[in-house]
């Protein structure tokens, strides 16, 4: 083999016994990961990892035990920035179950990654009416009778996931909260821009500080340095316009937070651009 071994090392995404957990209160014996299909975010990363639930018995093959049979579902993971560890949705919920469309009910799998269209994301998957290995006994011999039946069914049919853009992790304010984020240090005029949605009579609010990260939370009586209107509605991608007018001021000396205020409102993403575009 020609690889060499790199210089950094990188965090694996490998099952643990959680995974293992979650697989038994849905009713399988362990769980295996599939694959994964990575959609980039920002500075991080978005994984929908393939799922493998195995159902009993487990079959012998060159000496070792490995789950056959059972089904594949989708969950999702995440990195905030490269070559940090990877993290599960609190719990493992399920994105994507193999038994959600009337066609499926063995497996999902996914294309290597989503894509935008328009105000979308899309996911393009197939879905198997079997489960995983339907055509095999527990020696790794082909069942011909179950064989025939996938055959002239046809093995899976291609469907489209799709959400509102950016719209796969968020903040929910029950019924209020805040969220401050660090957006380093700012060269040049900025425009901010949110993705978020506001309920019953919900509202958002920005405010902009500059100076250290943990100034905030060291003064909390601090004065913000510009304060936004209050703005309201659904948006994937919402300029937020300031009491002052004009934009976040630039100061490459200090460190530029914007804390958000959420009344019964949820926040998506956010985005920095310059004032004036090159």
């Amino acid at each position: 083999m020609d690889g060499t071994w790199s210089d950094d090392a990188s965090p694996a995404l490998v099952p643990d016994e959680f995974d293992d957990i979650a697989a038994k209160a849905r009713g399988f014996a362990s769980a295996d990961y599939y694959g994964i299909s990575l959609m980039p975010a920002g500075g991080g990363t978005v994984g929908f990892l393939w799922q493998f639930r195995h159902y009993l018995p487990y079959p012998m093959g060159d000496g070792v035990v490995e789950g056959l049979f059972g089904v594949i579902d989708i969950s999702l993971c995440y990195q905030d920035h490269p070559l940090d560890r990877w993290m599960h949705v609190h719990g493992r919920p399920d994105f994507m179950r193999h038994d959600d469309v009337p066609w499926g009910y063995g497996c999902i799998y996914l294309v290597s990654n989503p894509i935008e269209v328009g105000d979308e994301h899309w996911l393009y998957f197939s879905a198997t009416p079997v489960t995983h290995s339907y055509y095999l006994d527990e020696k790794w011999e082909t069942d011909e009778a179950a064989k025939r039946t996938v055959m002239e069914s046809g093995y899976a049919r291609i469907g489209l996931a799709h959400w509102p853009k950016w719209r796969l992790f968020g903040f929910r304010a029950d019924p209020r909260g805040q969220v401050e984020i660090n957006l380093g240090r700012l060269t040049q005029d900025s425009k901010l821009y949110l993705n978020y949605r506001t309920w019953r009579e919900g509202t958002v609010r920005a405010e902009i500080y500059h100076g250290r990260f943990t100034d905030l939370s060291a003064n909390p009586d601090m004065k913000p340095d510009q304060t936004s209107l209050p703005f309201t509605g659904d948006s994937i991608a919402e300029e937020i316009q300031w009491e002052s007018g004009g934009h976040i001021n630039a100061n490459p000396d200090k460190d530029c937070v914007v804390r958000l205020h959420l009344d019964q409102a949820e926040l998506y993403a956010y985005e920095i651009r310059p004032a004036k575009e090159s």
